[in-house]
């Protein structure tokens, strides 16, 4: 827990801290670290497939914009595998995520997030 001279804070709030002390987190150490979770993403997540989009991509992080996910499976999933998954790779980067399958994206941003979206796995 982060204490100051008045206050703890609880761990939403560490994680805010984090998240502001990364604010400027480039788009090549996000595919690194999850370049170095591929094992683990692919045995225990069953990933086929990883991109990156939005704000990091483009070189906008910070503390206030998430950082975009998009995911394929080798099987079917159910919606606590995604959850699952989420959980782990915002603990892994210290930032909020948001994360989804591309046939989940709304059409009229499909093609725009098609476009930029990095693979990592």
């Amino acid at each position: 827990m982060f204490q100051s001279k008045t206050r703890s804070y609880p761990n939403t709030i560490l994680n805010w801290l984090k998240c502001q002390e990364r604010k400027l987190m480039k788009r090549e150490e996000v595919i690194r670290i999850l370049q170095t979770q591929q094992k683990e993403l692919v045995e225990r997540y069953q990933v086929a497939r990883l991109s990156i989009f939005g704000s990091v991509v483009r070189g906008e992080i910070s503390a206030n914009k998430k950082i975009g996910v998009l995911v394929t499976f080798t099987k079917p999933t159910r919606f606590l595998q995604l959850l699952g998954l989420k959980k782990h790779l915002e603990a892994l980067l210290g930032c909020k995520i948001e994360i989804g399958k591309p046939q989940s994206l709304r059409p009229e941003f499909k093609a725009l997030v098609l476009q930029e979206a990095i693979r990592v796995i």
